[in-house]
C-alpha cells in the first residue's frame, strides 16, 4: 500500500478520504472502515469525523492512521485494529484470542430469546463462548437465565470474563472442549458458535486468518466439533431441553443428518439476513 503524508498537518476530511480510496477492492464498506479507524485513532466519535471534517491532525497521529490502513489493507479486521467489537447493540472487547463476533451470529441470540421466557430460571450453555458475546447478550435480556460459557482456550475465557464484569453481568465461564468440565450436567438450551470451516478452505487464509485458528478450524470437513457437540447434546439436555447451532452456509444438510442420527429431532432451519442457512434448532426426539 502507498499512502502519501502530508506534509502539514491533515484534515480529517482528507485523511477519511485517503484511507477510504486505500481500501477500495480490500473491504465491503471502505469509506465506513477509514472513518472508524480515523476516529479511534484521533480519540473522537465517528460523526466527529464527518462533521468536522476540515479539523486538522497531529503528523504522527496521521501516520498511526495510515499504520491501521495498512493493517486492514493486508487483511485485518477493523474489530481487531480498535480491540471492541459491537454485537447484539453491546459492545465487547476482542483480542487476538477470540473470533470477532460477526453480524450472523445474532440470530442464535434472536431464536434463543425467542425460546426464553422472560422471567424463566432456565438453564444455558454457551458452548465456544470466545469473547462471551452470545452468552451475555442473553444475559442481558434475560437476567433471570442461569447461563454458562465455555471455550477451550484459557486465554479467550479471560477476555469473556473481562466483558462481562464490563457489562455487569453474571456468567458462569469454564474452561471446557465441549461437554469435557461439564460431567452429569443438563441444560434447557444449548446454544453454540461452533468451529466448522474445512481445515483447505481458502477463506483461512483471507480475513480471518488473523483470528485464532482454534475458533475456525472444524477438521477436515468441517464437521469434527459440530460431531462432538451433537453426540453429546442427548447426554447434557434436559427432558425438553433445545440445541441451537450456527453452521457453515453449505453445512445445514449434513448436519440435519448428523442431529437425527443422534436421535434429535429438527424444529427448524433458520437464514440470516442474506437468506443463507445459518442455524439449526433441534430437542430430544420423543419416542
Amino acid at each position: 500500500m502507498s499512502t502519501k503524508i502530508s506534509n502539514h498537518s491533515a484534515s480529517l476530511g482528507y485523511l477519511a478520504a485517503q484511507g477510504c480510496q486505500a481500501l477500495r477492492g480490500v473491504s465491503a464498506s471502505p469509506r465506513l472502515d477509514a472513518e472508524v479507524l480515523l476516529a479511534h485513532t484521533a480519540g473522537i466519535s465517528r460523526s466527529v469525523v464527518f462533521a468536522f471534517s476540515e479539523r486538522t491532525v497531529r503528523p504522527e497521529m496521521e501516520c498511526r492512521y495510515f499504520d491501521l490502513i495498512a493493517k486492514r489493507v493486508n487483511g485485518m479486521l477493523v474489530a481487531q485494529l480498535v480491540g471492541k467489537k459491537e454485537f447484539y447493540s453491546l459492545e465487547f472487547v476482542v483480542t487476538a484470542d477470540t473470533l470477532v463476533p460477526r453480524p450472523e451470529t445474532e440470530l442464535l441470540v434472536e431464536k434463543a430469546l425467542a425460546w426464553i421466557p422472560e422471567k424463566a430460571k432456565m438453564s444455558i450453555l454457551d458452548i465456544g463462548t470466545g469473547t462471551g458475546a452470545i452468552a451475555l447478550a442473553i444475559k442481558k435480556h434475560r437476567p433471570h437465565a442461569c447461563i454458562t460459557g465455555v471455550d477451550v482456550s484459557e486465554a479467550a475465557l479471560f477476555v469473556a470474563k473481562g466483558n462481562g464484569v464490563a457489562l455487569d453481568l453474571d456468567v458462569r465461564w469454564l474452561r471446557s472442549s465441549a461437554y469435557s468440565a461439564l460431567s452429569g450436567e443438563r441444560f434447557d438450551l444449548i446454544v453454540t458458535n461452533p468451529p466448522y470451516v474445512e481445515k483447505g478452505d481458502p477463506c483461512l487464509l483471507d480475513d480471518i486468518c488473523f483470528e485464532p485458528r482454534l475458533a475456525l478450524d472444524g477438521g477436515t470437513d468441517g464437521l469434527d466439533i459440530i460431531r462432538v457437540i451433537v453426540a453429546g447434546a442427548k447426554k447434557h439436555l434436559s427432558p425438553n431441553g433445545r440445541l441451537l447451532m450456527e453452521h457453515g452456509l453449505d453445512q445445514s444438510g449434513v448436519v440435519t443428518k448428523l442431529l437425527q442420527a443422534n436421535s434429535l429431532e429438527v424444529l427448524g432451519s433458520y437464514c440470516d439476513l442474506a437468506c443463507h442457512p445459518r442455524a439449526l434448532g433441534a430437542q430430544v426426539a420423543t419416542p
